[in-house]
């Protein structure tokens, strides 16, 4: 027992699902990431009672890390302000991902591999 407050997250996909767990009294918080990339305001429209379930994407192939490359670059485009309605292809979100971290990894690179003498 912890006096704590307990967030659960992963798998969660339905307004009663993340409700029951609640209500159980086995958590107090409930993660809705992937929930959350389809509809930022999903908290704010279930409090009202509107907008019942995100739909979530299905993607005939899934190559490795796809999916999670796909909500992440998701997740880029809501922070830069360039979200479309479009689900876009695992492929080109892979790419763009990697692409994304190769610039990353220079910028660190230049960063901390610098001889400051």
């Amino acid at each position: 027992m912890t006096s704590k407050p307990l967030m659960l997250t992963g798998g969660f996909k339905t307004r009663a699902q993340a409700e029951e767990a609640v209500l159980s009294g086995a958590v107090d918080v409930i993660g809705l990431a992937r929930a959350l990339v389809l509809e930022p305001n999903l908290p704010n429209l279930w409090s009202v009672g509107q907008m019942p379930e995100p739909i979530f994407p299905r993607f005939t192939v899934a190559p490795e890390g796809g999916i999670t490359a796909w909500y992440t670059m998701r997740l880029t485009e809501i922070a830069t302000d360039k979200e479309t309605d479009e689900v876009g292809d695992l492929e080109k979100a892979i790419d763009d991902y990697e692409a994304r971290d190769r610039v990353r990894t220079e910028i660190w690179t230049r960063h901390f591999n610098r001889d400051d003498g």
